[in-house]
């Protein structure tokens, strides 16, 4: 029981850190974008 908890656990912090990680990229993704609209 304690064992399921725990891979569930470390299931949901690996969604999280996979979510984190493209939510990061995401972010640099549109700040590029915004700079080549104003440059152009």
């Amino acid at each position: 029981m304690a064992q399921c908890q725990l891979n569930n656990v470390l299931r949901c912090t690996r969604l999280v850190n996979i979510n984190g990680a493209f939510l990061s990229t995401l972010r640099q993704y549109v700040a590029v974008q915004q700079e080549v609209s104003l440059m152009s």
